[in-house]
């Protein structure tokens, strides 16, 4: 990557951040407890572009698949073309195949089974020594986020105030999480992340998560900005860059 091009991936990785914090204060929402967000429960399974599924026929087996869903949602299988397969369960996907395939085999009995989820990654950047994108294949928590980021500066972290950002649908928020307990060997409340989780590991101690969204996010991104902010960082995101900031 030429220069040019790592400052603009930096900026918009920032810019990116920026966004999803923005809309924590924006939307006049209160932050939310870290016991509260952490116990959330996990969204149920849904397929997404670029999710790999395999599908697996009981007595057909030469037409068994694996097949990566198509940006525009879409699996394309033999005998019956191009299946909406984005936005649904994968009992609602089985259910609809075999109703498809009844009119092709005597035994359309078939599975469906998630390989890898693409959106299934965390993001963590701050005061870690390899910020970026992390893929998460089993439940994980904040503190093993930030080790498989590298860890953190022990010199400028304030493991106290990490923000953690979290989308659900149309909705985005936050909370601070305190992991000085976890460190010191002490039993501390375990915080569990989900799939697209933003982790942020700042250099001061910050007391409201508002109040530090008002103090070094707003006054940094124009409100007539944001879109193109979001637009921005379409192509480098899945690029492990390191972001310095000043908070």
């Amino acid at each position: 990557m030429n220069p040019d091009r790592h400052a603009l991936a930096r900026r918009a990785l920032l810019m990116a951040l920026a966004v999803a914090l923005f809309a924590v204060a924006g939307c006049a929402k209160p932050a939310r407890q870290s016991a509260e967000m952490g116990a959330e429960p996990v969204d149920p399974v849904v397929i997404n572009a670029g999710d790999v599924l395999e599908i697996r026929f009981a007595y057909a087996t030469q037409f068994n698949e694996s097949q990566a869903v198509r940006f525009d949602g879409k699996l394309d299988l033999p005998m019956i073309g191009e299946v909406q397969a984005e936005g649904k369960s994968l009992s609602a996907l089985r259910k609809e195949l075999q109703e498809a395939y009844s009119g092709q085999l005597n035994y359309p009995e078939l599975t469906v089974i998630m390989r890898s989820q693409a959106n299934s990654q965390v993001y963590v950047g701050g005061e870690v020594r390899s910020p970026g994108l992390i893929r998460v294949r089993n439940r994980m928590t904040a503190l093993e986020a930030v080790m498989r980021a590298g860890g953190f500066d022990p010199k400028t972290a304030a493991m106290s105030s990490i923000i953690v950002v979290r989308h659900k649908g149309d909705e985005r928020y936050g909370c601070k999480v305190d992991l000085t307990a976890d460190l010191d060997g002490k039993a501390g409340k375990v915080f569990w992340l989900q799939p697209g989780d933003i982790i942020w590991v700042p250099r001061t101690v910050i007391t409201q998560v508002n109040d530090f969204v008002d103090q070094y996010i707003n006054k940094m991104v124009p409100k007539t900005g944001l879109q193109g902010a979001i637009t921005e960082t379409g192509g480098v995101t899945s690029r492990a860059i390191g972001v310095q900031t000043n908070f």
